[in-house]
């Protein structure tokens, strides 16, 4: 996230908040930083055509993350599909949530709680028992609507360019913004 880099080069160059001018000089950079469109370099798309509106929550998310494979090399069960889809937070949580806690200095928990607060407004610096459940819920209000999910996820992120390795895209109408989505076969760029 745009952010992420703006607080790294103000914490190691610019160092402890001092006088009004540097704190101002910080937001300036940080506004300038959060302007600047992202190009996403690798990316696995999750088509509406593979996604079920009815089964998507929070630890559908998680299984198709990243964050998946730190649980499992932190001694989680392997992730239970049928569970998740059913969608029992409670039970879900007793099985991966002592997992999930054990990987919060990992990068993707990181990637994902900031994933979370851009696109859900997500305020904790953790997931717990209580807080997945609203967002597990809004999770699953906008995966209902997946097209006009999609393209607000990608407008939020500020995304303007996108390699994929998902070679049948079609996006009718395109994209109402500066989105482009290429992908890569036998070193050959396709549109």
């Amino acid at each position: 996230m745009p952010f992420l880099g703006g607080l790294l080069f103000s914490s190691v160059f610019l160092g402890c908040k001092g006088s009004p001018a540097q704190d101002n000089f910080e937001l300036k950079l940080r506004a300038y930083i959060d302007q600047i469109r992202v190009v996403d370099t690798h990316e696995h798309l999750r088509m509406h055509e593979n996604v079920r509106a009815q089964g998507v929550n929070f630890f559908t998310i998680i299984g198709a993350s990243y964050l998946k494979s730190d649980l499992i090399s932190a001694g989680s069960p392997s992730f239970d599909n049928e569970l998740i889809a059913e969608g029992d937070l409670d039970k879900l949580w007793s099985i991966y949530g002592p997992w999930l806690d054990k990987t919060r200095n990992t990068s993707y928990y990181g990637h994902l709680v900031e994933g979370f607060r851009v696109l859900y407004g997500f305020d904790e610096p953790y997931f717990t028992r209580e807080n997945i459940g609203p967002l597990s819920s809004r999770i699953a209000i906008n995966y209902s609507d997946y097209d006009s999910w999609y393209l607000k996820s990608f407008q939020a992120a500020n995304l303007d360019l996108i390699f994929t390795h998902i070679p049948h895209i079609e996006i009718e109408g395109g994209f109402p913004f500066r989105l482009k989505l290429l992908y890569y076969k036998e070193n050959h760029v396709f549109k």
